[in-house]
């Protein structure tokens, strides 16, 4: 098991140089290797206590042992913060993230530099400030993990606002990092469980699956990192990614409003006052932009660039979208193209067409994507509605 412990933190080392040798090092890019370092150190810290160097030196283990924890899940929330955002600057607010990892550290500095042999639990019993010291150091990863997946989802949600196509976002690269990091906390708190709570006695083996979960992490995040452009290569950000970004922290900012039935009796809407004769105007440009010029045929649409195409703003567009058809951006544009998908695969023209060939020409640019939409639509995938539909040349 230490070979173990001892290839997963080589393989954070490996990770963190390739990171810190970066042409064009990001905000982002430190806390990912921040975030990297900790697991490292952690495993590291496992594999010198397997070794016997927990009694040669007692007090970096302890420290290493209490700092590592709550820090895990700020920095993932950093990350996510900063990796979503066009800004490629540190914040003090930033700063605050970092508190109960401080108050961890002062807490139980005794504990960690002090000889007495007081067991964890005889020292927290101390007073509340010891017992408060302990919930920090338990459960603030578990926090900023649920924080991380309501970012990440306030995040998607912009996306789906503002474009008609993920491939140039980095939702799979994210929901990998946060999710993967999920398993790692779960099978953790699974053995904390059933070691602390349910009287249940599992073999030594079992106690280190957890720590295997995380060995296994870390090499998917080599991984899928490496096929992410710009995680760890030195790829620079792109301009087109850049307005990508931009765009997506305006709709963050400016979250399509819902419209209520008090917003229906005036016939307006709250943050951009759209009136009803403007929305009306709007919905038939749009309308007639849509069946006459196709512009969902481009497979980089964005909110942008339909607004533009009928002389209006990104928000009143959204919003004229967002009440009369109850939809984002992103299900409004995609349902054209799969009805624009379903015309082909029942027109005999086009009987011997490939059906990717097809869903690249009506707009999509990711396989996953134009299938995952397709079945949600239809409940059937493409191959299965143009066996039923489809006529032979």
């Amino acid at each position: 098991m230490s070979s173990m412990y001892l290839i997963g933190f080589i393989q954070t080392v490996f990770l963190s140089l390739l990171i810190l040798t970066k042409k064009r090092l990001k905000l982002s890019d430190v806390f990912l290797f921040l975030f990297i370092l900790v697991m490292g150190l952690r495993l590291l810290n496992i594999y010198f206590g397997n070794i016997g160097y927990y009694e040669v030196y007692p007090k970096i283990v302890r420290l290493i042992e209490f700092i590592y924890w709550p820090l895990f899940g700020p920095l993932l929330f950093l990350y996510i913060e900063t990796i979503t955002s066009t800004e490629n600057k540190f914040r003090l607010i930033y700063l605050i993230h970092f508190i109960p990892g401080f108050y961890v550290i002062i807490v139980f500095a005794g504990f960690i530099y002090n000889n007495s042999g007081l067991s964890l639990n005889e020292y927290c019993q101390r007073g509340i400030f010891f017992q408060a010291g302990k919930y920090f150091w338990y459960y603030t990863t578990h926090i900023y993990f649920i924080l991380s997946i309501i970012k990440l989802h306030r995040y998607r949600r912009s996306v789906e606002n503002y474009f008609s196509s993920k491939k140039n976002v980095d939702l799979r690269w994210l929901l990998i990092m946060t999710y993967g990091f999920g398993l790692f906390l779960f099978t953790s708190m699974f053995f904390i469980l059933t070691h602390d709570i349910i009287p249940v006695e599992l073999p030594a083996v079992y106690y280190h699956f957890s720590w295997f979960v995380l060995v296994i992490y870390i090499f998917g995040i080599g991984y899928f990192g490496y096929r992410q452009k710009g995680v760890f290569d030195n790829d620079e950000l792109n301009p087109e990614r850049e307005n990508q970004l931009e765009l997506v922290e305006r709709a963050q900012t400016y979250q399509p409003v819902r419209v209520t039935t008090e917003d229906l009796k005036t016939d307006q809407y709250i943050k951009t006052k759209l009136g009803k004769d403007e929305k009306e105007v709007i919905l038939k440009n749009l309308k007639n932009c849509m069946k006459t010029e196709k512009p969902y045929l481009d497979s980089e649409l964005d909110l942008k660039k339909l607004s533009e195409a009928i002389n209006t703003t990104p928000n009143k567009l959204s919003q004229t979208i967002n009440s009369t058809f109850n939809k984002n951006f992103f299900e409004f544009v995609n349902e054209y193209r799969i009805d624009e998908v379903k015309y082909k695969l029942t027109d005999p023209d086009f009987s011997q067409e490939k059906i990717m060939n097809i869903a690249y020409d009506c707009g999509f640019n990711s396989k996953s994507s134009f299938f995952s939409v397709f079945k949600r639509l239809t409940s059937q995938t493409p191959t299965e509605y143009k066996n039923k539909h489809g006529v032979s040349k």
